[in-house]
């Protein structure tokens, strides 16, 4: 995962960003104003589930592009997603890494309530860095576990996706994880190496007619002393979504979390889905103007530096923005 300020994208990639902003507020108005406000209980987000996850994933080693943890990760999350009683889909696409190495990436999609229209898309990459590149020595050519960096955000989509079995939620929900997020060139000069799957995921979404209202994609959601600001690329495609996110997480006591403060953009999969999909997406990660975590794009990046208590923060705000959604009283 790159998460740089991306300086050289600058002004040309968002001309377009204010009337996007726009059209999408007034969308969802109009989605708002259809809707009633109908009381829901929220549940409690199970955080050992979460953690559950984790473990199951770094079981399988790294999870980097033509690694056996690769293949078999992949078919494990399409029967666990297919075991939670949703309709699962694939799409698989051709990509590299930056250094040339082809292989085939896979996005999977689990839907919940697939007949329902209105729908909201939850989003996490599930490959992991092929170098521990913000390292030096003989450890740095080989593959991270990304512990934080890939599984913590499909391991708190996968216990949302589980703890909604037998609900009887109003919406649709779409839990995409998404293949090739973290394969790019670090430095910036090549942005469209990083998040091919997020990529080939928006160009189709483009000519879908099952679109959602808008998107949530957790990224590095599972450290320590994890901070979660307003990250700049969210702040500049959508914006309300943020403040009541950030302003609902604070009045549920997760405000050491969710800080009200805007760190520099983050190169991540929901850049591309807003950009090309125009379909409003935020970010939910752990970066703060100095960067990340010492962990991150390094062997430090295990299970050791996981904390129930961020995944419980994350794993329930996103819980309560998906019965507000439906209760109307978020939009």
């Amino acid at each position: 995962m790159n998460k740089m300020c991306l300086l050289l994208l600058g002004v040309a990639l968002f001309m377009q960003v204010g009337c996007e902003s726009e059209e999408t507020s007034a969308a969802a108005e109009k989605t708002s104003e259809s809707r009633k406000e109908i009381p829901l209980k929220i549940p409690i987000f199970p955080e050992e589930r979460a953690y559950y996850y984790i473990e199951q994933q770094l079981a399988l080693g790294p999870r980097n592009p033509n690694s056996k943890g690769h293949d078999e990760f992949k078919d494990w999350i399409i029967e666990a997603l297919k075991g939670m009683d949703l309709k699962v889909n694939t799409q698989s696409f051709r990509a590299e890494t930056f250094k040339g190495e082809k292989y085939m990436g896979t996005n999977i999609v689990g839907h919940f309530n697939p007949t329902i229209q209105n729908r909201i898309l939850l989003a996490a990459h599930w490959d992991t860095r092929f170098m521990a590149d913000r390292e030096e020595g003989v450890l740095r050519d080989k593959p991270i576990m990304g512990a934080d960096d890939g599984a913590s955000g499909v391991a708190v989509l996968l216990a949302l996706a589980e703890m909604l079995q037998g609900s009887d939620l109003n919406i649709g929900i779409d839990f995409l994880f998404l293949d090739a997020e973290d394969q790019g060139e670090d430095g910036g000069n090549r942005p469209e190496s990083w998040c091919q799957g997020a990529q080939f995921y928006a160009k189709n979404l483009m000519i879908s007619s099952a679109r959602p209202q808008f998107g949530i994609l957790l990224d590095m959601v599972g450290a320590i002393d994890a901070v979660f600001l307003k990250e700049e690329f969210s702040m500049q495609f959508a914006p309300s979504i943020v403040n009541q996110v950030w302003s609902m997480a604070q009045g549920m006591g997760f405000g050491h979390f969710f800080q009200n403060q805007v760190t520099t953009a983050a190169l991540d999969d929901h850049f591309f889905i807003n950009r090309y999909a125009n379909l409003p997406m935020i970010n939910i990660i752990h970066k703060t103007n100095k960067g990340f975590g010492p962990h991150w794009h390094t062997h430090m990046d295990d299970i050791d530096i996981i904390d129930k208590k961020t995944l419980k923060a994350v794993g329930q705000v996103v819980t309560a923005v998906l019965y507000n959604y439906a209760s109307g009283k978020f939009l």
